[in-house]
């Protein structure tokens, strides 16, 4: 009997570190349970190793949601964790580039007013940079 067996497969293309920043571009097209899972776990172990380190100035995350077209509850569930999380660790949980569609679940469920939403990364950077002492975040491609 022949078994399937599946590979791992992350929600992610990148991670840039701007200092002050962390962009996390997602990559999946729908932010459900599998994407939301591998995310949420990305997301806790930067904060820990934030943590640990014992870093002055505690990063801001930002979740680039250009490619992801739906968002369904295992999603918002995440997103709602991970904030707490980030906020309890001294981070900030922001998302940018979100659709109308996502934008209308988050509406709908006013998870949007526990966000920062920016339209874009360069918004975020802009914000980081006139909001915060020391290092300049710069845009990673």
């Amino acid at each position: 009997m022949k078994t399937k067996t599946q590979s791992a497969k992350k929600s992610f293309k990148s991670i840039s570190n701007g200092g002050q920043a962390v962009v996390i571009r997602l990559s999946d097209s729908s932010f459900d349970n599998q994407s939301a899972t591998e995310l949420f776990s990305q997301i806790e172990s930067y904060t820990a190793a934030n943590s640990l380190a014992g870093d002055d100035v505690s990063p801001n995350l930002l979740l680039d949601f250009q490619d992801v077209e739906s968002l369904d509850s295992a999603g918002l569930s995440v997103l709602i964790t991970a904030l707490h999380n980030a906020n309890k660790a001294g981070s900030s949980l922001s998302l940018c580039c979100v659709n109308n569609s996502v934008r209308l679940v988050l509406e709908l469920t006013k998870i949007d007013q526990r966000f920062a939403v920016f339209g874009s990364q360069d918004e975020f950077i802009a914000y980081v940079n006139s909001t915060r002492q020391g290092r300049s975040v710069v845009a990673v491609a």
